[in-house]
């Protein structure tokens, strides 16, 4: 076996593989998850007393941040824009 050799490629296929994580942050990960699940009572109590509407949907916001995966751009491969549109009823109250 050939050591690598400081100026040389890095020889193919070495390292992580692509969005996996390094240990220190899999621990991170695990640790926080486990705080969570154990303060998920108090979390909830916390999150029903925040006074205004806009607060809390902030709060839950900026939790779910940290437990969703990010996601990749979305882009639509197909040739139909009307499957896309919504159908909105005509408002005919209104012209009264």
């Amino acid at each position: 076996m050939t050591l690598y050799q400081p100026g040389q490629d890095k020889p193919a296929g070495s390292g992580r593989k692509r969005g996996t994580p390094n240990k220190r942050t899999a621990e991170i990960n695990d640790e926080l998850c486990r705080v969570a699940v154990e303060n998920v009572q108090y979390l909830s109590y916390l999150l029903k007393n925040i006074d205004s509407p806009e607060r809390r949907t902030a709060a839950i916001l900026k939790l779910l941040a940290l437990t969703l995966p990010r996601g990749g751009v979305v882009t639509d491969t197909t040739d139909d824009d009307d499957d896309l549109a919504p159908e909105i009823p005509p408002q005919n109250h209104l012209t009264n």
